[in-house]
């Protein structure tokens, strides 16, 4: 859901491939160009493209020991699912309850409705509760002790998203 392994056909004489990810067939926009000795490659998709895209494509060139590089393969398309954004409002403190709103994105920016966002880390029992039509769920916490929350969001046919707030 949330990461893509890219392979080929290894080719004799290669000493190293050079792969490009596009958002556009044309390679007019390029998301990311890199090179590896492997026949694969597993790019972390952190780019701000990534983050926008649903389809992707890819091409890989061979480059021999001379930095000759051969003819692009045949573009080959990658299908994301669209990510969720999700975004934390409110701070945790150590023994004292405190409100935290968590609100869920699609990538245009839209609220996403019964998304299941989940709360757990140190001090605190897990809760999961689904969002409102406005993409929002309050969490009210009483964490225990001092430490690390991390929240995730899922539904199915989306990529999750995950946030960690510190507690003070």
């Amino acid at each position: 859901k949330d990461h893509i392994l890219l392979t080929w056909d290894p080719r004799l004489g290669v000493k190293e491939y050079k792969v490009q990810i596009a958002s556009t067939p044309d390679f007019s926009r390029t998301v990311e160009t890199t090179t590896t000795d492997n026949p694969n490659y597993a790019p972390t998709m952190s780019s701000y493209s990534y983050d926008r895209a649903t389809v992707l494509y890819w091409r890989v060139a061979g480059v021999d020991e001379d930095r000759n590089q051969g003819d692009w393969t045949q573009v080959q398309q990658i299908r994301l699912e669209p990510r969720l954004k999700l975004s934390l409002l409110g701070g945790a403190r150590r023994k004292f309850k405190t409100k935290v709103t968590a609100r869920v994105l699609d990538g245009q920016g839209h609220p996403v409705a019964s998304v299941r966002v989940s709360v757990r880390g140190v001090g605190v029992r897990a809760v999961a509760k689904r969002t409102n039509k406005k993409g929002q769920v309050v969490f009210t916490l009483k964490p225990r002790k001092r430490g690390k929350l991390v929240f995730s969001a899922t539904k199915s046919g989306y990529q999750p998203a995950y946030r960690s707030m510190q507690v003070r």
